[in-house]
């Protein structure tokens, strides 16, 4: 029995779940799935009920597919986290792929049998087909391959943020490739999507201004351009400045709004 139980470990050492959060990725699930097929031993895709043919598409790559409610980013990647077969997990976005330098250190590590308990990757994001290299998108460190039963995700929505309770964490070379934005009016269409998503998470968590708007959006605008010279990207360096210092100033505007509205309407409540 002994000898069964030490075979049976050996066969399950390195190996490892890809986690995929989905809703209507029909456009991007496939060449996700392509970039860490190399990798993966299990491919665990969570979606929350697309209505194209994103799931289609997943079982035809051989993934594992499970339907899950949607109810925020973090909630649906720690269930994603928690459901995956194998001890070490790589969770990677539907807009996301790995490129080949990052699949052979994964391999490497994975020859090793994962000893850190928490691996970081560089992400490099486009805009179209444009890298953007410059500025405070990159080097854009995530912690996304972890031993599950140390970590979780965290942050605020739907800024998700992965953490491990352990400091025995090791950088990998190589980028995750992230194929966000196609235009850059996507781009900012997103931004004020997530900035009010943002700034109602804040709200219910009672945070308050401490700072203008406008003063956080230019401080975001100046860290972006200048001091992390986001210049040296050209002309789309100067809109992801601008799109830096709507982010800021969108959020905090609208949290500022909605603490006016509940003071107000806490103060009504006291007069009555």
């Amino acid at each position: 029995m002994i000898g069964f139980n030490a075979q049976l470990q050996k066969n399950n050492m390195g190996k490892i779940s890809v986690a995929i959060i989905t809703f209507n990725e029909e456009a991007n699930i496939a060449a996700c799935i392509d970039s860490v097929k190399e990798i993966a031993d299990e491919i665990l895709v969570v979606d929350s009920f697309s209505t194209d043919q994103t799931v289609a598409i997943a079982n035809e790559k051989g993934t594992r597919t499970i339907q899950n409610k949607f109810e925020g980013h973090i909630q649906q990647k720690n269930f994603a986290l928690k459901n995956c077969t194998h001890e070490v997990v790589l969770s990677i976005d539907a807009d996301e792929r790995l490129d080949k330098t990052a699949i052979k250190e994964i391999k490497f590590q994975k020859e090793k049998n994962f000893p850190y308990v928490g691996y970081v990757f560089k992400r490099l994001t486009f805009i179209g087909e444009t890298p953007i290299k410059h500025g405070s998108w990159y080097p854009d460190k995530k912690l996304r391959l972890v031993k599950k039963d140390q970590a979780g995700w965290t942050g605020i929505n739907p800024h998700d943020i992965l953490k491990v309770k352990s400091t025995n964490i090791f950088t990998l070379q190589g980028n995750i490739l992230h194929y966000s934005y196609k235009t850059t009016d996507e781009l900012f269409e997103k931004t004020k999507r997530y900035s009010e998503i943002s700034a109602k998470h804040l709200h219910s968590l009672h945070r308050k201004n401490t700072f203008s708007p406008l003063l956080k959006g230019v401080f975001r605008f100046i860290k972006h351009y200048f001091l992390k010279m986001g210049f040296l990207s050209g002309s789309i360096g100067l809109q992801i400045g601008k799109q830096q210092y709507y982010e800021a100033l969108w959020k905090y505007e609208t949290l500022r709004v909605l603490n006016q509205e509940a003071k107000g309407k806490g103060q009504k409540a006291k007069k009555k």
